[in-house]
């Protein structure tokens, strides 16, 4: 459940530890995967859920891309991402005209419009609702990470910098980590997994005198939340249209006012 921390704990160790000579090691293993059932919600109804999913855009060879789920009709709204990750990162918001869903295939087919829109971008951002059912469960993650060096005293350096890295840098990478998991949830016939990180800590550090170098492991625990989904059958869908008799129970008329705003509307 947090592979993609380690890929960022190692980015930054290795950044920390950049110019050292011999460089001093970290060793991260996965621990225990602990479920807390007491919260699982297992209500099992159909409803519109919200997704988001990054697409690496492909102009002009390829204009039709997958989606995760099958979108409902009319909730689809899409960004072409020029610059991502970078200072000078801009939006550039897609309209109705600038593409198509087909159902059937699963697929976002730009339009000309749409290619001419998205001329330069690099990715394409889409946020849609899907019907769906979506269950949520809290997991404890353990985990540990082995620090090694030429010696106890580099060992102990280290090991309280890299402790130093995680305390005063947690909230930012349990937010990065979160970010990356919401562009890009698991998925497969149907159903979808996404999992978000809420603490993450280091508990207890062990030497270990069996290692033909000094080495000590460090615990910790990561607890998060895992969103687990399952795509409805096509049949399900919003509302439309409503019929009235005119009248409510004590006889006086009723005035219905209903109306379904999706998508956006260019200037």
């Amino acid at each position: 459940m947090i592979q993609q921390l380690f890929t960022y704990l190692g980015d930054d160790w290795r950044a920390l530890t950049a110019g050292q000579s011999p460089a001093p090691g970290l060793t991260l293993t996965l621990g225990a995967l602990a479920l807390n059932q007491r919260t699982l919600d297992r209500s099992g109804r159909v409803q519109p859920q919200p997704l988001q999913q990054h697409l690496a855009l492909r102009l002009p060879a390829v204009t039709a891309y997958a989606l995760a789920q099958t979108p409902l009709e009319g909730s689809l709204d899409a960004d072409a991402i020029f610059d991502p990750d970078t200072v000078s990162e801009r939006r550039q918001a897609l309209f109705p005209g600038d593409f198509a869903i087909d159902a059937t295939a699963r697929t976002l087919q730009l339009t000309p419009a749409g290619v001419a829109r998205c001329r330069g971008a690099t990715q394409l951002a889409v946020n849609y609702r899907y019907p769906g059912v979506l269950a949520t469960q809290e997991f404890t993650q353990h985990f540990e990470a082995a620090i090694s060096a030429a010696s106890w005293r580099l060992v102990e350096q280290w090991a309280t910098l890299f402790l130093a890295l995680v305390v005063t840098d947690a909230e930012a990478l349990v937010a990065r980590c979160n970010q990356a998991s919401s562009v890009t949830p698991y998925s497969a016939g149907g159903f979808s997994a996404r999992q978000s990180l809420e603490q993450f800590t280091l508990l207890a550090g062990t030497p270990d005198p069996a290692s033909s170098t000094p080495l000590l492991r460090l615990q910790g625990q990561v607890r998060g939340r895992l969103a687990l989904g399952k795509a409805s059958p096509p049949a399900f869908g919003l509302i439309e249209q409503v019929i009235s008799p005119g009248l409510g129970t004590n006889g006086q008329t009723v005035d219905l006012e209903i109306s379904v705003a999706l998508g956006r509307t260019p200037p």
